[in-house]
């Protein structure tokens, strides 16, 4: 449902830093959920971990891959 996800990832709309916000747009709706979830609502890692059913290395390692995305797309300019 459109409607509901334009709700959840609002956030990102108003992002300032255009590069930023480009990056973003660029991640899955998987990694969107995560940072959602981390960055937005403020979970814990460990929560995450627990409510998907996944020890929280796996939760870390998104969160890595995630970092390392964002930061090669910005420094590329």
């Amino acid at each position: 449902d459109k409607h509901f996800e334009n709700d959840r990832y609002g956030w990102i709309e108003q992002i300032e830093n255009e590069k930023l916000y480009e990056a973003i747009q660029k991640l899955s709706d998987d990694d969107k959920e995560l940072l959602t979830k981390l960055v937005y609502e403020g979970y814990e890692q460990t929560r995450i971990a627990q409510a998907e059913g996944v020890v929280k290395v796996v939760i870390c390692k998104k969160v890595k891959r995630i970092k390392n995305f964002l930061k090669e797309f910005l420094e590329r300019g």
